[in-house]
């Protein structure tokens, strides 16, 4: 049940990661150089916020990968 538990988790957190960089790209596709300052400074601070996200979610990712590892490990002894 937990192999269970953590898989749905890892699907989700792939499926979250994988809009967030088509966000991105999707961001630093557009040319926001002639928007007004305040504007570019809303889309630089979008920019940062995602990026950041997709770092935790790469980590988080990571994690299941781990305790699903592990898991199988467990049940094996």
């Amino acid at each position: 049940m937990a192999e269970v538990l953590y898989t749905e988790l890892k699907e989700d957190l792939e499926n979250v990661y994988s809009k967030t960089r088509n966000l991105l790209d999707l961001l630093q596709s557009k040319d926001f150089g002639k928007e007004s300052s305040e504007m570019k400074e809303l889309m630089d601070t979008v920019m940062f916020r995602l990026e950041d996200m997709e770092g935790t979610l790469q980590k988080d990712i990571y994690n299941c990968d781990y305790l699903i590892t592990k898991f199988k490990v467990l049940n094996r002894a």
